[in-house]
């Protein structure tokens, strides 16, 4: 068939899936679902990947079952995502799961299981590194420092990190040698660094959008935005958080449009603008529980109770959230937000908050 009924690939999807002939749902379905995921309609591509898996094996589904995982993980449910890409890691012989198996590492971190996640990536590094697969190396590498980095380790980033940069240094092509690994942003904003971290992510932003990573300009926007905020630059703060809302919109990541309007509601009331923060913080409830995420909603809650006349029950939901899902840091930073509404009470009053948290939890 000709190149209109390619484009028309939805339509033609639509009429074979009613027919039994099996190569041509495989063509279309195939097709309908590669042109809505690169219009970011997640949950039409999943439906036709859906339908195209039981009519493939081998190698051909595991690469389908990796594509429908990545959207899942982006804009569905987490757990699709998770059990597709174990598919995939079956179904794809030796190195051609590499991809796969960072994608599972990714949604493991989502999901809590850093242990899991660090297994995963330790044992394909050290298969990459043997076989001098360079590109799955880097990757994985990539992954870990980031890893590391969000939860604090700093030593083991660092250990990644140099690391890395041997055998860049060694292996790499003259690109990815004269490239400036990623992991040296994040670590130069923790050592205070600002500038310069400000102008490494700006670069990645801009490189990404070019080539349409939209997913992932849309999370180095939101970086930049935490790096206005830091250095005072409150406008830039906010045109950042609405550059990285407007790429959500397009590729419908709605946990991090939840995460971005939390935030933005946070700024919004520390410039004393207690409407638009209202308006923000309930907004990202919103969004969070359209999208079925705990950890969003529990950001919602939050926001919305900092700005309520009467902020302590909706704190004391938020405390009973982040201890069911396991945010225990989130509530040692509600401990702190119960601390800042004291508004000039004793220290009795304080103290038995606190207390009243420990019997939440």
């Amino acid at each position: 068939l000709g190149p209109e009924v390619e484009r028309e690939a939805a339509n033609v999807a639509r009429h074979v899936e009613h027919t039994d002939d099996a190569d041509r749902k495989r063509r279309y379905f195939r097709l309908a679902g590669d042109q809505a995921a690169e219009q970011y309609a997640g949950e039409v591509a999943a439906y036709w990947f859906t339908r195209l898996v039981p009519l493939l094996d081998g190698a051909e589904r595991g690469r389908v079952l990796l594509d429908h995982a990545e959207i899942e993980s982006v804009s569905g449910d987490i757990h699709i995502a998770e059990r597709n890409l174990i598919g995939a890691i079956k179904d794809l012989d030796g190195l051609d799961a590499a991809p796969a198996e960072l994608a599972l590492a990714r949604v493991l971190v989502k999901q809590g299981g850093t242990g899991a996640a660090f297994d995963l990536l330790d044992d394909l590094i050290e298969r990459t590194e043997t076989a001098e697969a360079w590109g799955h190396l880097h990757a994985a590498l990539d992954m870990k420092a980031d890893v590391s980095t969000m939860l604090g380790d700093i030593e083991r980033a660092e250990q990644v990190e140099a690391h890395h940069a041997a055998l860049v240094a060694e292996h790499g092509s003259d690109h990815e040698v004269s490239a400036e690994l990623k992991q040296l942003a994040l670590l130069s904003w923790l050592r205070g660094d600002l500038a310069t971290a400000a102008e490494k992510y700006e670069r990645y932003y801009d490189a990404a959008a070019v080539e349409r990573r939209l997913v992932q300009a849309a999370i180095y926007a939101a970086d930049l935005a935490g790096l206005a905020y830091e250095t005072g630059e409150v406008d830039a703060a906010f045109q950042w958080l609405d550059a990285a809302k407007e790429l959500t919109t397009r590729t419908g990541d709605r946990r991090l449009r939840s995460l971005l309007l939390g935030n933005e509601s946070s700024l919004h009331a520390q410039q004393g603008d207690a409407a638009a923060a209202t308006e923000c913080a309930l907004d990202a409830l919103e969004v969070g529980l359209d999208c079925d995420d705990p950890r969003s909603v529990l950001g919602g809650v939050a926001a919305a109770a900092l700005l309520h006349r009467d902020p302590l029950p909706l704190l004391h939901r938020a405390v009973v959230l982040a201890d069911a899902i396991g945010e225990r840091s989130f509530v040692d930073e509600l401990r702190e937000d119960i601390d800042s509404i004291a508004d000039g009470r004793d220290r009795t009053w304080v103290e038995n908050e606190q207390a009243r948290i420990d019997r939440l939890i």
